[in-house]
């Protein structure tokens, strides 16, 4: 039986058949896998890709060398175009940019300096040691801001509004400890009012101007300035008698009830 070959094998790229037939196929496959790792440098196919074109291209043009090393000599000489210059001050100058941007932002990210890390920037001939710092700077922050950590209590006020007034603007970041020592002026302003108010009551008590009452549900006690209603005449059968006769000479609507109860106080 003849042996039917389908198609060239020179333009298919493969042999099939016979024993002898599988031996060039494996030959052939051999050559073809020889010839692209020639053509390939560095993972880079130097006859199909783009950067391999580009390569040989500067190759040709530049001599000796690869495209990559001849423009890196051409850089160390300084042999550049001023549209290059100006493209890598731009770049310089927008690197040194963004490196000052995150130093500030991690600057910030970092939070306050603590007590003992305040120390070391203190006053040392006004703060013998550092215990005696600590306890000069809690106070003062306490007195100012109401809290001995105004950088943390502060960082809560920012979106809300100044003075908690829907028509003032909005606290930020810069204004926050503004915020919180305004606010707690306002706080002890008010504590001392509310002092004043309850040293006045008992005064007034003690006086007899007025009287102290509790409530018998919850037990809360309150000043009752309120003046005691005079009392309620008793009425006698003459005064009744009086009314009766009377009532005959008013009008309808006007008449006097004459057994009326006496309501005491």
């Amino acid at each position: 039986m003849a042996f039917k070959m389908n198609g060239s094998p020179a333009k298919m790229g493969t042999i099939s058949g016979t024993a002898g037939h599988s031996s060039a196929l494996k030959m052939k496959a051999e050559e073809n896998a020889a010839s692209a790792l020639k053509q390939t440098i560095d993972g880079v196919n130097q006859k199909t890709s783009l950067s391999g074109k580009i390569s040989a291209l500067g190759n040709t043009l530049l001599g000796d060398g690869s495209y990559a090393e001849n423009k890196a000599a051409e850089r160390a000489a300084g042999n550049v175009s001023d549209a290059t210059k100006s493209a890598n001050a731009d770049a310089k100058a927008y690197k040194k940019m963004k490196t000052e941007k995150d130093a500030k932002a991690k600057e910030a990210k970092k939070g306050a300096k603590s007590y003992s890390e305040a120390y070391k920037d203190a006053d040392k001939s006004k703060y013998k040691t550092e215990a005696e710092f600590i306890k000069a700077a809690k106070d003062y922050n306490k007195e100012k801001y109401g809290t001995e950590e105004p950088t943390k209590e502060s960082k809560k006020l920012v979106g809300k509004y100044e003075g908690d007034m829907t028509t003032s603007p909005k606290v930020t970041k810069k204004t926050a400890k503004k915020e919180l020592a305004a606010r707690n002026k306002t706080k002890k302003v008010e504590a001392a009012k509310l002092e004043e108010s309850k040293k006045q009551n008992e005064a007034d008590v003690e006086s007899g101007k007025a009287k102290k009452i509790v409530s018998p549900v919850t037990g809360d006690e309150a000043i009752d300035y309120r003046k005691p209603l005079p009392e309620t005449k008793k009425r006698t059968k003459a005064g009744k008698l009086g009314v009766q006769f009377g009532n005959i000479f008013r009008k309808k609507n006007k008449k006097k009830n004459p057994h009326r109860k006496v309501i005491k106080t």
